[in-house]
């Protein structure tokens, strides 16, 4: 029986180093992935033979393959409002809020042109989450982004949240946007959701 138990807490051990492997590997390439596009953010800022518009094409062609748009516009409107929605409503949500996020990362992107960043390690939080912490690094203040990632069912890693100063950015969507789901809603929310844009 001891010999048994033996051999069965030393195939765990061996299950359990090599988990830690696999994850240990996945979470350098999370954060070499937002080391090299950081990088490459950064030096586009500084490229002064760019128009802004030209800059901001750039800046939004990195950022393409890091972001779970559709979860978040769920997760940002909630489960009892996606789910009485059309799919054609959620087609038109997920890309007015893809673009809404997009100019905003874009923009933001922009005040790190005279800040110091850096990247630290990546930290799995639980199996499935893993969470990326940048240090901006400000005359004022200093400032962390935490990007929260999550494993899709395609097994690849995406954000699905962000956390400014600690505070989350999907928590304010949820916010804003509940004022206008107050009366259950969803077209509404499409309608104002779309001049923002402008």
């Amino acid at each position: 029986m001891k010999k048994l138990l033996g051999k069965y807490f030393s195939l765990l051990s061996l299950v359990l180093v090599m988990s830690t492997s696999a994850g240990a590997g996945e979470l350098n390439i999370i954060t070499n992935t937002m080391h090299e596009k950081v990088n490459a953010i950064m030096v586009i800022l500084k490229n002064d033979k760019l128009l802004r518009c030209e800059q901001d094409t750039k800046i939004g062609e990195i950022s393409k393959g890091l972001f779970d748009y559709t979860l978040m516009s769920r997760l940002s409107v909630g489960k009892k409002v996606w789910k009485s929605a059309s799919v054609e409503q959620k087609k038109e949500f997920v890309n007015y809020f893809q673009m809404k996020m997009k100019k905003s990362y874009i923009e933001k992107a922009h005040l790190l042109s005279d800040e110091k960043v850096t990247v630290n390690d990546a930290v799995q939080v639980k199996a499935t989450r893993i969470h990326l912490s940048v240090l901006v690094e400000g005359k004022d203040k200093d400032t962390k982004i935490t990007y929260k990632y999550y494993r899709a069912k395609n097994k690849k890693w995406l954000i699905y949240d962000v956390d400014i100063a600690g505070i989350s950015i999907l928590k304010t969507y949820r916010a804003q946007f509940a004022e206008v789901l107050d009366g259950g809603d969803f077209q509404k929310l499409i309608d104002q959701l779309k001049p923002t844009l402008s």
